[in-house]
């Protein structure tokens, strides 16, 4: 067994046992889904694990109830509990980065989860809408835009057609975040949230 970290540019590399957590994909070994979703949720940052996570058990390569056991191989060991709190947190309906790390922000300040992609039905039943995330008790959402999907002059006005039509004939508050917001230092998320629901934010910081 290697005992030297390989050394790459760029790279940040460690040695450790992977025992029977590789596989081969196209012939290529590869640590399995189970353990590469371990060893994020320990190693990566907050935000990007969960992303990681719930991008993962959306595709179907885990189960979150499963990497509830399985991160117990680590018991004690560095960033374990970290790595519970993510592996708890991870839900595959989420649809983007950017809402898993929304919605993270929300229970990292101690609020309630969320509700995910919640629909708005008209008259007859029929989802018209859905919102990423909330809580329908207050009628309130946030909505995640990225930049991928939400530029333009043509795809801004149709968001805002479309955001007016949800405040006005649904009577939901709609809080609209981006990448800079979801990622940066401001409390403004927590603040917001914490009005609506009532609630003083756990953290005070960033």
């Amino acid at each position: 067994m290697q005992t030297t970290p390989v050394r790459r540019e760029g790279l940040t590399c460690f040695v450790t046992d992977l025992s029977d957590d590789v596989e081969e994909v196209g012939g290529v070994p590869c640590t399995t889904p189970t353990r590469t979703a371990c060893d994020i949720a320990r190693w990566s940052t907050p935000g990007v694990g969960i992303a990681a996570l719930d991008a993962m058990a959306r595709a179907g390569f885990v189960d979150p109830e499963n990497l509830r056991d399985e991160i117990e191989r680590w018991r004690g060991a560095r960033y374990v509990a970290r790595a519970r709190y993510l592996i708890g947190a991870c839900d595959p309906r989420s649809e983007s980065a950017g809402e898993s790390q929304f919605r993270l922000r929300l229970l990292d300040a101690g609020f309630p989860a969320p509700q995910l992609q919640i629909p708005l039905l008209d008259g007859f039943g029929r989802q018209i809408f859905r919102l990423d995330l909330g809580y329908e008790e207050v009628r309130w959402a946030g909505e995640y835009d990225g930049e991928q999907y939400h530029t333009g002059r043509d795809q801004e006005a149709h968001d805002r057609h479309r955001r007016l039509q949800i405040e006005r004939e649904w009577r939901w508050n709609l809080l609209v975040v981006g990448k800079a917001l979801v990622l940066g230092p401001s409390m403004a998320i927590e603040y917001a949230v914490g009005e609506v629901l009532g609630m003083e934010p756990r953290n005070r910081g960033r």
